[in-house]
């Protein structure tokens, strides 16, 4: 079994960010769904870590290249993708 680190962040919620709008539209397939719902979920969550990481003052003055969200979210993501069923 290969393990992959993925780090979330800045770039990664740009990107998320970035296919849901280009799939806001889009009439998708189940796997299309599950894909779409979950780069959603990454984009939303990184702005709520932020803000309740963070405080107004260290968010201007921080380096968001630095920051990454936990890493068991990302597992909790990943293995959403692996089950293909969006799982609460």
């Amino acid at each position: 079994m290969i393990s992959v680190r993925i780090r979330v962040s800045i770039l990664n919620s740009k990107w998320c960010d970035n296919l849901t709008m280009a799939w806001e539209e889009e009439d998708l397939d189940e796997k299309g769904d599950l894909t779409f719902f979950v780069a959603r979920d990454i984009e939303c969550q990184w702005d709520l870590y932020l803000v309740n990481t963070y405080t107004d003052k260290q968010l201007r003055a921080l380096d968001l290249n630095t920051v990454s969200m936990p890493e068991d979210w990302m597992q909790d993501w990943f293995q959403k993708m692996k089950a293909g069923v969006w799982i609460e």
